[in-house]
């Protein structure tokens, strides 16, 4: 299968209006952390504050994304992503009304608010990337068909990280810091009302009847999958935060969503080819060079001093992303049973977030005491557990993943 055949067949498996609507609907949640970023310091708070904001954005997020799966795979996505979108449109509307207070307080009670209302909006988030993999997976099965839908699905992913950074830069440099809120609202809201009405007739709205028990080899398989998106996260989370301070330092702080831009437009471009030659190499020595290619490529950027050659090591660093990330979702896939499938993916869509606040925070730290410099170590640290999952993988998952093969 060539990557253009297997990306057609994709396409032509579902409506236009689903298509768009479920690539455009997953672009808020790729802006509510760099919006709530790049939105604190305008109001008055400092690097770390802003860091921890946005790493309550991911913790809320990761908290909330494992129930909106429950919820689907017990009944159906409909209502769910309704109401969740609901939720976090009030949620960037109201961040607007109360952060300036609550940053201008300082400490105490103060930033524990801004900090629950951060998680709030991340907590709310609908997870339709997840919706959309269910819905190729009651279509394709395991086949080679699948594999392609996933390419596709970690491009759209890789796609609305790479728009959303640049619409938080964008609304943040010509209009207002608080504009990105406003269009995230308007965004989750109307596209998911869009997506309800157009989620196929395959999609089941009252739960499947596949098996619901992931037990042995499989949970283990599903479980580094896990840790590997954690570590996607810690590269991605570590890489914002970190760009916040290089780009305040050469006087263009609100260009930090631009920037990170072409990290996810490389990594979406590459995540596009994965139906060429996935199926040539396995996903164990697929998922390890490409780890490899990460920890070369983040230490890189850790290193770089000028603006254009950050643009230029930034889109480096994005080629082994996306294909990284579509590795880690088949690999999941292949072992998952069909009745927790939207739990499967909705657990790695959080292991994502888990490692973007958890990185956001430590950068947010880090800048703060040491510079963008320091703040760089991050990113190097989520690459490296890539590396190290994937062996992990090599040494105790081959067996589960032959089987399925």
């Amino acid at each position: 299968m060539t990557a253009s055949a297997g990306i057609r067949g994709v396409l032509r498996a579902a409506a236009p209006a689903f298509l768009l609507s479920a690539s455009l609907g997953r672009v808020p949640q790729a802006m509510m952390a760099v919006c709530v970023l790049t939105f604190l310091p305008s109001v008055g708070a400092d690097f770390a504050l802003a860091g921890l904001a946005a790493g309550a954005v991911g913790i809320g997020s990761a908290l909330g994304a494992p129930v909106f799966g429950m919820l689907v795979d017990k009944t159906g996505p409909k209502r769910v992503l309704v109401a969740f979108a609901a939720l976090q449109a009030a949620a960037f509307l109201g961040f607007i009304a109360s952060a300036p207070a609550l940053a201008g307080q300082g400490g105490g009670w103060a930033t524990a608010l801004l900090l629950l209302h951060a998680g709030l909006i991340g907590a709310a988030c609908p997870q339709i990337g997840a919706v959309a993999r269910v819905v190729w997976r009651q279509k394709f099965g395991t086949g080679p068909q699948m594999g392609a839908a996933m390419s596709y699905e970690s491009t759209v992913d890789e796609l609305s990280f790479a728009l959303g950074p640049v619409l938080v830069g964008l609304c943040a440099s010509f209009v207002s810091p608080f504009a990105p809120l406003v269009l995230s609202a308007v965004l989750v809201i109307s596209m998911v009302l869009v997506l309800v009405g157009r989620i196929p007739a395959v999609q089941m709205d009252h739960g499947s009847a596949g098996p619901r028990r992931l037990t042995g080899a499989p949970a283990a398989v599903v479980a580094l999958c896990a840790l590997a998106m954690v570590s996607m996260g810690t590269v991605f989370g570590g890489t914002l935060t970190s760009l916040l301070p290089f780009a305040t330092a050469r006087g263009i702080p609100d260009a930090t969503g631009l920037l990170y831009g072409g990290m996810s437009l490389a990594s979406a471009i590459f995540a596009l080819s994965m139906p060429l030659w996935s199926q040539k190499v396995p996903p164990i020595p697929r998922w390890i060079g490409l780890g490899a290619a990460l920890l070369v490529t983040a230490f890189a950027v850790g290193r770089v001093d000028g603006v254009v050659a950050m643009v230029v090591a930034l889109f480096i660093l994005g080629i082994p992303v996306g294909p990284t990330m579509v590795t880690v979702f088949e690999t999941a896939g292949l072992v998952a049973p069909s009745g927790i499938l939207a739990t499967v993916m909705t657990l790695l869509g959080s292991g994502i977030v888990v490692g973007t606040a958890l990185s956001s925070a430590a950068a947010g730290a880090l800048a703060s005491a040491g510079g963008s410099a320091a703040a760089f170590i991050v990113p190097l640290v989520g690459a490296a557990g890539i590396l190290v999952t994937g062996v992990l993988l090599a040494l105790f998952g081959r067996r589960a993943l032959t089987e399925q093969r």
